[in-house]
This record gives C-alpha cells, sequence and structure tokens, in this order.
C-alpha cells in the first residue's frame, strides 16, 4: 500500500512520529507553536516537514493535498485534574476551546478516512456532541506505565499486547539528579497526585504510576528506592523510556522545558497500538479496492 499522508497537529517532541517508524505513514507536515518542540521534532525526524506556529491560523491546508490521517495531542493543561487545585483562568480556558474548535475545524475541511487526537479523559466534557472517542490504558499496549487517555477520532480498535511491562525494565544505573527538597517529603498516603512536599515510591515490579508534568513538585514527589535503602527522584531519561521514546532520542531545551515535552507526548507503545491498527484497516480496504 502507499505510505498514509499524515498530518501531525500540536506534534509536541514527536510522540507520534516516534510510534510511526517502520510503518506505511508519511507525515507531510508537523505543526506546533513552541519552538523548543519544533527543534526537538525537526532534530529526531529531519525528513519531516515541521512548521513552527499556531496550527488554525498558519496552516495553508490546500497546499497539503491529500490526507489520509491525522494526528494530534492537544496541550492538556488547563483541564488535567493534575492541576485541580489551580484551576486555569477564563483566558486561558478560551484559548484552549479555540485550539481545540480550530483541530476540530481542520479535520473537518480536510476529510481524511482517519484521524486520533490524544488527551486526558477530563477532556470529554468538553467536545461537541457525538464527537467519538474511546479511553486506553497504555500498560495493556505494551508499555511500562499506567497512562489512561482519551482518544477521540475516527480510528479501529487498537489491540492489545500479551504481557506486562514494569519500571524495572527502564532503570538506569546513574548518576542521578536529586532535587535538594526531596528529602523533606512525606510518605504518599491517599492523594491522587503527588508532588508539593508528597512523595510516591515506584514499585520496580510493577507499571510504574503516569508520568505527569507537575514541575520540579513532579521531580521530587516521584522517588525510586536504592539498593541501600536511599531514594531519588525518577530520570529525565527513565520519563522518556517510560513515555516510549528511544534511548538516544534528544530533546532541545531546558530541563523543565524536556521533561513537560516527555509528559506530555502521547505514549510511544499506545500510539503505535493505534497506527498499526489504522495500518491494518487500511491495507485490508486497499486490497479490497485495487
Amino acid at each position: 500500500m502507499m505510505p498514509l499522508r499524515t498530518l501531525d497537529l500540536c506534534c509536541g517532541a514527536g510522540g507520534w512520529a516516534v510510534a510511526a517508524r517502520g510503518l506505511p505513514i508519511k507525515i507531510v507536515a508537523a505543526v506546533d507553536v513552541a519552538e523548543d518542540c519544533c527543534l526537538t521534532y525537526a532534530y529526531n525526524h529531519p525528513n519531516a516537514a515541521v512548521v513552527c506556529g499556531d496550527a488554525v491560523t498558519t496552516l495553508n491546508l490546500r497546499a497539503l493535498g491529500q490526507i489520509d490521517l491525522i494526528l494530534g495531542g492537544i496541550p492538556c493543561e488547563q483541564i488535567s485534574a493534575a492541576r485541580s487545585n489551580k484551576p486555569a483562568s477564563n483566558d486561558q480556558m478560551s484559548a484552549w476551546h479555540r485550539l481545540l474548535d480550530g483541530v476540530l475545524r481542520i479535520v473537518d475541511a480536510l476529510q481524511p478516512p482517519y484521524w486520533c487526537v490524544e488527551n486526558v479523559i477530563q477532556m470529554r466534557h468538553h467536545l461537541p456532541p457525538l464527537t467519538s472517542y474511546s479511553v486506553y490504558d497504555s500498560s495493556l499496549y505494551g508499555a511500562p506505565q499506567k497512562r489512561k487517555r482519551m482518544f477521540m477520532g475516527r480510528y479501529p480498535a487498537p489491540l492489545p499486547v500479551a504481557g506486562t511491562h514494569t519500571f524495572s525494565e527502564v532503570l538506569q544505573p546513574g548518576p542521578y539528579y536529586l532535587h535538594k527538597t526531596a528529602k523533606r517529603c512525606s510518605v504518599y498516603s491517599n492523594r491522587q497526585w503527588y508532588g508539593d512536599g508528597v512523595k510516591r515510591l515506584i514499585r520496580p515490579d510493577r507499571p510504574s504510576p503516569t508520568v505527569t508534568d507537575c514541575g520540579t513538585r513532579h521531580v521530587r514527589g516521584f522517588m525510586v528506592r536504592l539498593p541501600d535503602g536511599r531514594e531519588r527522584v525518577l530520570q529525565l531519561t527513565e520519563a522518556a523510556l517510560l513515555q516510549g521514546f528511544p534511548a538516544d532520542y534528544v530533546f532541545v531545551g531546558a530541563f523543565s522545558r524536556a521533561w513537560k515535552m516527555v509528559a506530555q507526548a502521547i505514549q510511544v507503545d499506545m500510539g503505535r497500538a493505534l497506527l498499526e491498527g489504522i495500518v491494518r484497516e487500511a491495507n485490508h480496504q486497499y486490497g479490497e479496492t485495487s
């Protein structure tokens, strides 16, 4: 089959592009408003045309030609449950809704056979009526991380992957970074979220908790116990591996921004399962019509 001509909206650091490697998928344009995301994407995917700007106002849809697949990952910090103690302002929410509406208008204008846009589960409260979506946990699709996310769009259901992957698979030998306030964190109790002085220990024999973007609060709250009993924080390289990025992936920019790019990316194993389903169906339909 011919490669699926694909548009990657709000592309971030390139999680969808990593998931698409080796599949008959050609990303004809990748768009993001953040310069460090664009630089990271372009460095790791030099054959993709990266457009740095607002997808809604920057893209020339007519110049794209036929698009078979639209992918995306709209930023979620405005609606994520992880910031429940600090609601987004009205201006922030208005801008976020304009972005969501703009992405849906692009889908409507291009009418691709397939499209899939990822976000936190809370996004379902903001979707137009009758918008199709499903919720999947990445740990059931080959990821060493429990990560429930909502995927709206038009695509076949992915096939679960047999077996359980655990945090031990991504443990790095060091050297390690330790936030200076980590030792003052209290033990995790019944809170869903950690940080702000609360630590959560990761069990190496289980999938890790969800990698979230909570800045340095997250860095000092997500803890790993060393063999001698001491504790250290999750490393950026480990977080990237939990998200499915390859070990040689390069993130361009400051540490805090690199962490944000990692945490906000689609989980690559989950994305791969979704894309493989799309390719299977597209290949079947192409075979029937050829």
